[in-house]
């Protein structure tokens, strides 16, 4: 696994574990209809990233990929619609499968050489996308305005500064692994001529 897929990783489950505790400690302060937006975004885009990133591992396989797409989608879109009950639940679920399984087919679709600008656009959508998320869930609750860390949250240049910081690491890490590459093959070509 790249060093570049692995940052994209760790920053989505970040994000998921963030959004689904805040929905999870201060779902009664939040109303049905935000916790249903948050489920079905949630669950859309994370079928659509995982199903995307699964299809790239099992290139060629259309039918496994689309199925561990779909369950990824609609595990975490079960996961965060919980809190507010059958409506929400019913909202992440169909939208995570709906994002799997578009996820999938785009995954076995794009070329190969496409496949690093693929996955840096659906990141920073993903990012971009969840931050909204989060910044609608603090919106939401009024009584916890003193706590700094949900005024740092709902903070546009924050939000937009670790957005930038996130893809930032991620195509540096991309570059250094081109490098090493291209470094391998020089070497290669290199010994094939001696």
């Amino acid at each position: 696994m790249s060093q570049s897929l692995l940052w994209i990783l760790i920053v989505s489950v970040g994000l998921l574990v963030i959004i689904f505790v805040l929905m999870t400690f201060w779902n009664k302060e939040v109303r049905l209809m935000s916790g249903m937006m948050v489920s079905m975004a949630t669950g859309m885009l994370t079928g659509i990233v995982g199903g995307t990133i699964i299809a790239i591992h099992h290139s060629g396989d259309l039918f496994q990929s689309t199925v561990w797409g779909i369950l990824v989608g609609v595990l975490i879109g079960f996961i965060t619609g919980l809190p507010f009950g059958i409506l929400a639940v019913a909202d992440g679920v169909l939208s995570g499968l709906m994002g799997g399984m578009m996820g999938a087919m785009l995954g076995e679709m794009i070329p190969f050489q496409n496949i690093e600008q693929l996955l840096k656009i659906l990141f920073i959508l993903f990012i971009g996308i969840h931050l909204l998320m989060i910044y609608l869930l603090l919106s939401e609750m009024r009584g916890k305005e003193t706590n700094l860390m949900v005024k740092l949250f709902k903070n546009p240049l924050f939000a937009g500064g670790f957005l930038i910081c996130s893809v930032s690491l991620q195509d540096l890490l991309w570059q250094r692994r081109m490098e090493k590459s291209s470094i391998n093959i020089i070497r290669k070509l290199c010994q094939k001529k001696a």
